[in-house]
């Protein structure tokens, strides 16, 4: 070709109509952003779902590991600590309440199945709760498990948190730091805490002046008497003064006559 001398062949991007196909392209962005916008509630929803189940499976996994954390702090170090590890702050676990006795197996822990147990018998602190009838359950719960080389006083401290929930639990974590280093210790102040000395006086005063309720029959007035025996142990009175406070509540003569008759 030469020099100067125009090219005949045709340009493939030639655009006859520039303006209008700027207005077609303008014309398809903003229907594409009003289906975007149209749209955007449905993903936000969406994506709102899928922030809560992350949530709510962040926080299933914090309890499981906080339960988990609880349970092992019991168990015997494994070896020497580190500089490191005596320098890091306190993780404020509430079994640091309790001084173990010392524990000479390796391999210390609880049954999962104990521990259900335990804790579908757990106490709250509630006016409507019994702590002696929750003791004599825990008791009994534990009084079975034997752990070779761990005492009975270790085993019932290590699980005796897991029995209580709400007030009761906010209470173990309030005890002063290793304060309690034997279950006696543990046991009083759980009743300290729920059966003080006042509620026992008060117990007591109720048993000394039992009354047979009218219309109630001997079997029930005696059914209600041993319910208040059961709610104050530590009533303080010998079988016989029981029996007189008994037989002294009974207002029915035929009632006293029977009585006499079945105790004699």
């Amino acid at each position: 070709m030469r020099k100067g001398q125009c090219s005949s062949k045709p340009l493939d991007d030639y655009d006859p109509e520039p303006e209008r196909t700027f207005r077609a392209r303008r014309k398809e962005q903003l229907r594409t952003k009003r289906l975007a916008m149209a749209e955007e509630p449905e993903a936000m929803r969406a994506l709102r779902q899928q922030l809560a189940d992350m949530t709510t499976r962040f926080e299933h996994q914090t309890r499981l590991e906080a339960d988990r954390r609880e349970a092992d702090a019991m168990r015997p170090p494994n070896g020497p600590q580190t500089l490191g590890q005596y320098m890091m702050p306190p993780s404020g676990d509430p079994i640091s309440k309790v001084v173990l006795p010392e524990v000479r197996a390796t391999n210390f822990e609880l049954k999962s199945g104990l521990l259900n147990m335990i804790q579908a018998n757990q106490f709250g602190g509630f006016l409507t709760e019994d702590p002696h009838q929750h003791m004599e359950t825990f008791l009994d719960l534990m009084s079975p498990v034997k752990i070779h080389q761990v005492s009975q006083d270790a085993i019932r401290l290590y699980a005796f948190r897991f029995s209580l929930h709400s007030k009761a639990k906010a209470w173990y974590r309030s005890l002063p730091e290793n304060s309690i280093r034997t279950w006696d210790e543990l046991y009083e102040a759980f009743m300290a805490k729920y059966f003080p000395p006042k509620k026992i006086a008060e117990m007591r005063a109720k048993i000394s002046a039992f009354v047979m309720q009218q219309g109630q029959t001997y079997y029930e007035a005696w059914e209600r008497f041993k319910e208040l025996i059961l709610q104050c142990p530590r009533h303080g009175q010998s079988k016989l003064i029981l029996l007189q406070i008994f037989y002294q509540g009974i207002d029915d003569a035929t009632d006293n006559d029977r009585f006499l008759q079945i105790q004699s």
